[in-house]
């Protein structure tokens, strides 16, 4: 192979130049380039430099098969690209992904981060808010009003935190992205007038918004950012770097959102609130159902602050809001469907955070955690709790229920709901709400995030484990399989495997025993739906499609590599092995989601070490082929590598033989 620099340099001119080359990424084995144009490219010439492997056009990119060294030629390349660029950073080559998927890859890593904040602040406000009506603490005492400030200053501050873990996710600087956050939420902002005060900025008109508590606005904001501070990056000289790139974001970005997202979300919900009044006029059913089923979307968005001075208003004149009615059973079914999820989910963090979230969304109505940290999250619990809000709302407005007094719905505050309209109906509606949320979430079910291997036989998830619980002698032992071969050293010729029916570890030989790392069906390389791996290109190995979704260590080493895409794992054995697990093919398309890894570069494992968590119903379900190949990438440096188990193994159990080329035969 030639040096790391001269590749990448081949690799850049080969392809077109710097010029051609939008941005760089890569995956455990290939190189991952878009390119401006693509015929541009000489597939013969990058193909013919020494250490190139092949390439392969796919999903929009250019990939150049590489190898182990992959993460060092693309630092090379994004060097070579970004030097030719006038030192403009190399934007990262995407993983294929739908609009639908990046939306809540977005929304999940903005708000995840925020869960043990959220979920805290909400305790302390259901606890306050319980203490309160038992008459063990007064709402006039100090003591109540620092612990209120301790659970609401989390949701106040809200667009501060969703500014900083959102530019995170995107790349940007999350301190730019909360303090474009924080401006809108300082006095002197807020200080310009009332709500709905109408002010100007160069001429151009600000409406004054209430942005507590109100992430859409930051969201965007923080989306924006991420934009200019590329942009910025590339067309300003990097000296001024530190001092224009934030100035100007700022000083743009702060006067941007007032100037246009406040006012847009103030003008939906407005028409929305208009819209509902006068269809409460003709039809009270269809008005609820409309609030009850979408009232958790307006709060996501926030533009259900715009309900607020409605509903003000009617509790000024006429004493309740006709508005308030459905709204417990829109909260109480997100405290349903997160219960169910409690229930029904084989993951340990996720029951412990869905229990707190349905406690704090049922007893004081704060549904924050809930939604962002699980329905939302989950995606299909949301919508069934959407639905049973809509039917529960519908059954609720039917009978005239309202609030007399302005509260968060919930169940400790279900007396302001007695004294007007049918309270018959608003517990018949609550009830229907939470009954639907929670049998859907429950019968239905969901995409469950991936267990970790120990909590999942805790929670009755079917998990390896239930393998070594077998008895003693109740597994048949292996039949010998395929006998791989490698090339002559330098060549590139696929690895015909052969079949030798006597292949016994011989102590004392030297050879590394490579055990299954996962549960399945045995596989030869060339049945792999991929020429890479079936033409053995990345070395000798065998594939297993997995019957279970964790992924072991096949030896005791080091970790050398982990995938973007948490699709793939390299392990360097402490004999010299370097083994890469990929699993599935094609599946770093997938962004990561249906995986999850638990382990870093560098960091040192056992036989049997939990490497990724695979959903293999989520991968399945993406249409992927879930064959996962186990493949000594450095196999023409050792005399054989063997297959020696059967049609079917168990992870743990012997599966490939790697004989050094000194050791006795």
């Amino acid at each position: 192979m030639m040096e790391i620099d001269d590749l990448a340099t081949g690799i850049v001119a080969g392809v077109g130049g710097p010029a051609n080359i939008r941005s760089v990424g890569h995956c455990t084995t290939r190189l991952r380039l878009v390119l401006a144009d693509r015929g541009a490219a000489d597939r013969d010439v990058v193909r013919a430099l020494p250490g190139v492997m092949s390439t392969v056009e796919r999903g929009g990119q250019f990939q150049v098969v590489i190898g182990q060294h992959v993460a060092q030629v693309d630092t090379e390349v994004r060097s070579l690209v970004s030097a030719a660029k006038d030192g403009a950073p190399v934007d990262e080559a995407p993983l294929a992904m739908t609009p639908v998927d990046r939306a809540f890859d977005l929304l999940t890593g903005t708000f995840h981060p925020l869960i043990w904040a959220l979920v805290g602040s909400s305790m302390i406000k259901t606890f306050l808010a319980l203490a309160a009506q038992l008459g063990w603490i007064s709402t006039t005492s100090t003591t109540y009003a620092i612990w209120s400030a301790a659970g609401n200053a989390a949701f106040f501050f809200l667009p501060v935190l969703v500014g900083i873990t959102a530019s995170l996710k995107l790349g940007a600087n999350p301190y730019v992205g909360g303090t474009i956050a924080a401006a809108l939420l300082h006095a002197e902002f807020t200080g310009i007038g009332p709500v709905g005060t109408e002010a100007t900025f160069l001429g151009l008109p600000v409406v004054v918004i209430d942005y507590g508590s109100s992430v859409f606005p930051a969201l965007i904001a923080a989306i924006l950012l991420s934009i200019m501070e590329k942009a910025l990056r590339r067309r300003l000289p990097r000296s001024l770097h530190l001092i224009l790139i934030p100035t100007i974001c700022i000083a743009v970005l702060v006067p941007a959102t007032a100037i246009l997202f406040g006012p847009v979300g103030t003008y939906v919900s407005e028409a929305l609130s208009s819209a509902i009044g006068w269809l409460w006029q003709l039809s009270p059913a269809v008005a609820g159902a409309i609030m009850g089923g979408l009232w958790q979307v307006f709060v996501i968005f926030g533009v259900h602050w715009g309900f607020v001075p409605v509903i003000v208003n009617d509790l000024s004149v006429q004493g309740y809001s006709l508005l308030t009615g459905p709204l417990v059973a829109a909260v109480l079914a997100q405290g349903a469907a997160t219960l169910a999820v409690m229930f029904r989910t084989r993951n340990a963090e996720m029951r412990t955070l869905s229990g707190a979230a349905a406690v704090s969304a049922f007893v004081a109505g704060v549904t924050e955690p809930a939604i962002y940290g699980v329905t939302l999250r989950l995606r299909k619990p949301f919508i069934y709790a959407c639905i049973g809000g809509m039917v529960g709302g519908a059954i609720a407005a039917a009978g005239g229920s309202a609030a007399n007094s302005f509260i968060f719905p919930g169940l400790i505050t279900l007396p302001a709901y007695m004294h007007v309209g049918s309270f018959t109906l608003q517990l018949l509606g609550t009830a229907a709400a939470v009954a639907i949320a929670f049998t859907l979430t429950l019968v239905l079910g969901f995409d469950d995030v991936p267990n970790s291997p120990d909590a999942g036989a805790e929670a009755g998830g079917a998990t390896d484990r239930e393998a070594a619980s077998e008895p003693a002698g109740a597994r048949t032992a292996p039949a010998p399989g395929p006998h791989l071969t490698p090339a002559p050293d330098g060549a590139q010729a696929p690895m015909a495997p052969t079949l030798d029916p006597t292949l016994p570890t011989v102590p004392g030989s030297g050879a590394v025993i490579v055990a299954a790392p996962l549960h399945g069906e045995v596989l030869a390389l060339s049945e792999v739906p991929d020429p890479v791996f079936a033409r053995g290109l990345m070395g000798a190995g065998v594939a297993i499609r997995p019957t279970n979704g964790v992924l072991r260590s096949p030896v005791e080493g080091t970790v050398a590599s982990v995938a973007r895409a948490h699709h793939a794992v390299g392990i360097t054995s402490d004999d010299g092995v370097e083994i890469l697990l990929h699993v599935g093919i094609d599946t770093v398309h997938l962004g990561g989601r249906p995986f999850e890894t638990l382990v870093t570069k560098g960091q040192r494992v056992q036989v049997g070490t939990p490497l990724i968590l695979v959903d293999l119903e989520a991968l399945l379900a993406s249409g992927c082929e879930t064959a996962t190949p186990i493949v000594v990438t450095n196999s023409a440096t050792f005399a054989s590598v063997d297959v020696v188990a059967g049609n079917q193994v168990t992870a743990g159990e012997p599966l490939l033989r790697v004989t050094p080329r000194h050791a006795p035969q």
